[in-house]
């Protein structure tokens, strides 16, 4: 079973945020990446809101995994700004 990632980007108030939504994964622990790098470590949920975009411009790329398995998702790309 695969997990599959969505991104979307989400305006508010002038301020920007990265959705991220999943399904295909088993209950435990999540790491979630940007950019390759570590971002948040979740439990048992299939969404999660990015709200540190700021100073951030071009794309983005987000990845999650889970803890247990190493099984990860696909990479999704955002672009951001102008």
């Amino acid at each position: 079973k695969n997990i599959q990632l969505e991104t979307s980007l989400v305006s508010q108030a002038k301020r920007s945020f990265a959705r991220l939504d999943w399904t295909g994964v088993d209950n435990g622990q999540l790491t979630i990446l940007r950019n390759g790098r570590q971002l948040a470590t979740v439990s048992n949920i299939n969404e999660f809101t990015d709200r540190s975009l700021k100073g951030l411009y071009g794309s983005v790329s987000y990845k999650v995994c889970e803890a247990a398995s190493g099984r990860c998702s696909n990479i999704t790309k955002l672009r951001l700004g102008k």
